[in-house]
Order: structure tokens, then C-alpha cells, then sequence
């Protein structure tokens, strides 16, 4: 087997790595002394937080729309405001001020400090009318890694059509979280169009920004995603957050009985597309099922020729290389053999000429102008 590595995608996580500890270090300098002097937690969060509704730990960023209510007394101060592209708001005796990298309980508690210059015991009430969309980072045994967009839907109400709009605080008691559809972990594999046999969905890595108040930084959990495929157990398939990172591993053995179970559901599309070319009776594009061999995809392209030799395998990997087998070809081989593999999305096979093939056709090319002179002469000698 040849690997022709053409690039790497190391660089892309050190840059997310930096760009979020940098940005988690800036967030410290601004708000770390004001928030520590309020008795807020500093305890590190196991990985059981990635199941648990996080309304309050939600993590605040640009296109965020909220509601901020500083007093029940006080209606003026209650505004409706959309967090811009730079991570401010702009608040009534407050002006602009960064909240981007704060929770929603950690920006309740800082602006309870702020407007106390203003108002005498603010109670301050921030909710969230509707979520930015959630971007995500996927990579790993996964048809296509990548980052990916997910959308928070309205479900039941129309009353938000512009996402760069504000919503009119009258309209708010129509609004509510139950109006909106957060992403989840199955969402984000069908996004990325599927996993692959080798997927190993037992161990799917999760990685998530930390709140300030829990330390800041990054938290992981090893989500075992196949209960879900296997038991129904819902609580695997965790809500995901704008900035998750998802990591799948490739598995040491293939479970076909799995596949085929994977293969009912609507995560993955039913059908694949490989292209087969050389000595076929059908060259081309070839759509097959998803759980198909090589042998099926020679087979689908109308079979190996009688004139046809040795059978090339080329396959793009998702870490930047090329998988390029010398096949030996036979009907016999065993699904997923090292010469019978399960296809991919992509995947490309060619049959080249048999020896006797190429002898011939050079023979034909050689002796084609003695054969053109030798029928001139014949010609000549039959109306001589």
C-alpha cells in the first residue's frame, strides 16, 4: 500500500487552540477580579455537565439576541438587544460593553455589579430569545470532516424573521426556549454526510469551551454514541455549542451487523458514488448501497472485460492522504478484505490490460503500416 501525504490539518487546531485560550485569557483580564469577588465557583466540571440542560452555563457570543431586565421596578431598563459582530452590547447607563465569552449567569451577576452605581438592588434577568447558529469542527472517520453550520429553528413561532433584527419586547411572551431547536450530536454526523464503517462511534470526543467561573479554557467528554444507535439511550446524543469540536476515531474492528443498523436510519444517505474505469463493460460513475464491496463495484460496472489485468484501488483519506493497493482481484474475497474493502463516498477503482492485451494491441499498431503496404502491392498484383 502507498500513502501520499499532500497536507495536514495540525496547524488548523493549533490556531482554534490559541485563538480560544487567547480569547478565554482576555475574558479573565476583563471580568476575572469582579466575578471572583462575588463568590462565584472555580470547580472544574466533570464530564456529566455535557448531559445536563446549560441554560444558565450557555456561553454568550455575536448574534445572540437577549433580553436584559435590570428591575422589575424599573421597565425603562428593560431592553431587547442583539450581541454584534464585535461581542458588545449597548446598554442604557452602561453605553457599550464586551459580554461576548460569558455565560448567561456570569453576565446576571456582573451587571448586578455594574448597575449598582445606578440602581439601588438590581435584580438582573437575562434571557435568551434566540440563539446565535452553532458552529462546529469535525473531524476524524467521518464521510466529511469539516466545519459545519448548524441552525437553531424556530419551531413554533414566526415572529423573528430577520436574524439581524431586534425583537419587540411586547412580543416576548411568545417567545420562549421551547420555540427553538438546539443542534445535537446526530445532527452534526448527518451534517458531515455520515460515518463510516471504521467509525468508532463507542468513543466519540467531545471538546468544549469552559466558562469563565469554571476555570476557563476547554472540557472533554468520551460520548459512547452507539447506545444511542443500539438502546434508544437519547441521553447520549448530547446538545452541541457554537465552538464544539468533535473528534471520531477510527474502530480496530468492524461491526457489519451495526453498519446495516446505521444504514436504516437517516444519518448516513443510502447510496454512495464510486468511480470505475479501464477494462469494464460500463466505465463511469457507479451508484451503489452504502454497505457495498469493491467486488460489487466492478460488478455494478458490468464486470471485469475478458482482456482485463490488474485492478488499482485510490482512495483520498480524510487526513490529507492518498491510499493508492495493487488489488488481487477474485470474486471470492471476502467483504471487507484487504482486497475486497468496503467503498467510500469518492472512491476510485481502475482495471488495466492483461499482458496478452497489450502485446496484441502493440503487435496491431506495429505491423499496421506493413499490413497497409502489403495490401497496395496485392492491389497491384491483382489488376496487374
Amino acid at each position: 500500500m502507498t500513502r501520499i501525504k499532500y497536507k495536514s490539518l495540525k496547524y488548523i487546531y493549533i490556531a482554534l487552540f490559541f485563538l480560544a485560550t487567547t480569547g478565554s485569557n482576555i475574558y479573565n483580564k476583563l471580568y476575572s477580579k469582579e466575578l471572583e469577588n462575588n463568590n462565584l465557583p472555580s470547580n472544574v466540571l466533570s464530564t456529566d455537565y455535557f448531559y445536563q440542560k446549560q441554560d444558565s452555563n450557555y456561553i454568550l457570543g455575536p448574534g445572540d439576541n437577549i433580553k436584559i431586565e435590570v428591575s422589575e421596578d424599573i421597565i425603562a431598563l428593560t431592553a431587547v438587544k442583539n450581541i454584534d459582530s464585535d461581542g458588545n452590547v449597548k446598554l442604557s447607563r452602561l453605553n457599550t460593553i464586551y459580554i461576548s465569552g460569558l455565560t448567561i449567569s456570569e453576565l446576571e451577576k456582573l451587571l448586578n455589579i455594574r448597575y449598582r452605581e445606578y440602581v439601588k438592588n438590581p435584580n438582573v434577568k437575562i434571557e435568551l430569545v434566540k440563539p446565535r447558529p452553532v458552529k462546529v469542527y469535525i473531524d476524524g472517520e467521518i464521510v466529511r470532516p469539516g466545519y459545519y453550520t448548524l441552525n437553531t429553528k424556530i419551531l413554533n413561532s414566526e415572529i423573528i424573521k430577520n436574524e439581524r433584527a431586534e425583537v419587540n419586547i411586547n412580543d416576548l411572551e411568545d417567545i420562549n426556549q421551547e420555540n427553538f431547536y438546539n443542534p445535537n450530536l446526530y445532527d452534526a454526523l448527518k451534517a458531515a454526510s455520515g460515518i463510516l464503517a471504521t467509525s468508532d462511534l463507542s468513543n466519540i470526543k467531545v471538546i468544549r469551551k469552559n466558562s469563565i467561573s469554571n476555570g476557563g479554557g476547554f472540557i472533554t467528554a468520551n460520548i459512547n454514541f452507539m447506545k444511542l444507535i443500539t438502546s434508544n439511550q437519547l441521553d447520549k446524543n448530547i446538545r452541541l455549542y457554537d465552538g464544539d469540536i468533535i473528534k471520531i476515531k477510527k474502530s480496530k474492528t468492524i461491526n457489519t451487523d451495526l453498519i446495516l443498523k446505521i444504514n436504516k436510519t437517516n444519518i448516513n444517505s443510502k447510496f454512495i458514488n464510486v468511480f470505475v474505469n479501464g477494462k469494464v463493460d460500463e466505465p463511469g460513475i457507479v451508484k451503489l448501497p452504502r454497505v457495498s464491496t469493491l467486488n460489487d463495484a466492478i460488478q455494478m460496472a458490468g464486470g471485469r472485460q475478458i482482456s482485463a489485468g490488474s485492478v488499482r484501488f485510490y482512495r483520498y483519506e480524510n487526513n490529507g492522504v492518498i491510499t493508492n493497493l495493487n488489488i488481487k482481484y477474485n470474486l471470492k474475497n471476502k467483504p471487507n478484505s484487504v482486497h475486497n474493502p468496503y467503498m467510500r463516498e469518492g472512491d476510485m477503482i481502475y482495471i488495466g490490460k492483461n499482458k496478452l492485451s497489450t502485446f496484441s494491441e502493440l503487435t496491431s499498431e506495429i505491423t499496421r503500416p506493413f499490413v497497409g503496404v502489403y495490401s497496395f502491392l496485392n492491389l497491384f498484383k491483382d489488376g496487374f
